[in-house]
């Protein structure tokens, strides 16, 4: 069974609100078939599950075979782990389209349920919780459970004109995502035994650059020193450490991330060809030390022998850094995201131009 929309939320914001999660769920729809027609139920839990069902297997389901995903942000939906499984169900599938080629089709409408503390630092780019939808324009700050509470008037009238301009939007995805532009399903479907969190930060160690098949423009390779213990590499505690954050914020764009870590003279060589295997399959690689270990000149001499195109060369520093080797640059905790992202966007597009130059009119593979 397929469905028009999966309704994603924390089913103690619904308890909390007396409700209302479920009532503007049931005004959404009502207005959905208004703007819509005949249109799939959408999928509502545990409203979507029969009695005899099991619930597990009809949730993995809906997930896999709905069109788009609406979510209800808020502290507790942050803090809910089905919640965090049900969003990265929908990002495995659109990392999926991408990896077929093109730019995968809208499908995440997120919405503010109510005022965030904070965001999960691994949630896409466009997830982030600042403008959660364009459609909230006449209350993006309190959130739709406080404008619900403020709308005194006997029908809620501006509520509903949100739900149908919500509904609106919906029915033009539902009319674009079709044929080739269509979400496709996950094979095997997400097993919510196994899947991760969208909200969890990236376990350690980093998958390994032979083992990871997604390398490419798409993709970051991070290399990292593994004689020091992933605590002593800033900045910990929290998030765990910096080769950790670089994976999430990888992870934020929504590029395949994996790691090479190295020890010593005696894995050198294989280091080495994972690196360059890394980089002929153009994944930018980022190359991480922390601050001491500039002191170390053999290890020095045995990183100046990387390729140096498609290569950033980072120094994880607690005061900015001092003298710096050559093709080296520092950052502190402050600047890290920004300076990480910015230098993976500069590898990448190198990547890219280098590829269309070489060939034009051609792209290189994702």
């Amino acid at each position: 069974m397929s469905y028009s929309f999966f309704f994603s939320y924390a089913s103690e914001d619904d308890r909390n609100s007396q409700g209302r999660v479920r009532w503007f769920f049931d005004r959404l729809y009502e207005k959905l078939k208004i703007a819509h027609g005949r249109v799939d139920d959408p999928f509502f839990a545990p409203r979507g599950i029969e009695p005899a069902e099991n619930w597990r297997e009809a949730l993995q389901s809906a997930l896999n075979s709905s069109a788009i995903l609406v979510c209800l942000q808020s502290p507790l939906y942050f803090d809910s782990r089905i919640c965090g499984q049900e969003l990265e169900a929908f990002l495995q599938r659109r990392k999926f389209f991408r990896k077929a080629g093109g730019d995968p089709p809208d499908c995440i409408i997120p919405i503010l349920w109510h005022p965030l503390t904070s965001v999960p630092k691994p949630l896409p780019n466009d997830f982030q919780g600042k403008k959660p939808s364009r459609d909230l324009t006449p209350f993006p700050m309190d959130g739709l459970y406080k404008a619900i509470l403020a709308d005194q008037t006997q029908e809620k009238e501006s509520i509903l004109l949100y739900a149908l301009n919500l509904a609106d939007r919906i029915s033009n995805l539902l009319r674009k995502n079709t044929g080739a532009r269509a979400l496709p399903p996950l094979d095997p479907p997400p097993d919510l035994d196994v899947i991760s969190s969208a909200f969890d930060f990236p376990e350690w160690p980093l998958p390994d650059v032979y083992k990871e098949k997604g390398t490419g423009p798409a993709s970051v390779t991070l290399v990292y020193p593994t004689n020091a213990p992933p605590e002593n590499l800033p900045f910990a505690p929290p998030p765990p450490n910096a080769v950790i954050l670089a994976a999430a914020l990888a992870k934020s764009r929504e590029l395949v991330f994996q790691g090479v870590g190295f020890n010593g003279q005696d894995d050198l060589a294989e280091k080495l060809a994972k690196i360059k295997w890394a980089q002929e399959k153009k994944s930018p690689v980022v190359l991480m030390l922390p601050e001491p270990l500039l002191n170390d000149s053999e290890l020095l001499n045995r990183i100046d022998l990387i390729e140096k195109k498609g290569l950033a060369r980072i120094v994880l520093s607690t005061t900015g850094g001092g003298h710096l080797p050559p093709d080296f640059e520092a950052t502190t905790r402050e600047k890290f995201d920004e300076f990480l992202i910015r230098k993976v966007a500069k590898l990448r597009s190198e990547i890219m131009a280098e590829a269309t130059s070489t060939v034009p009119g051609t792209m290189p593979a994702f």
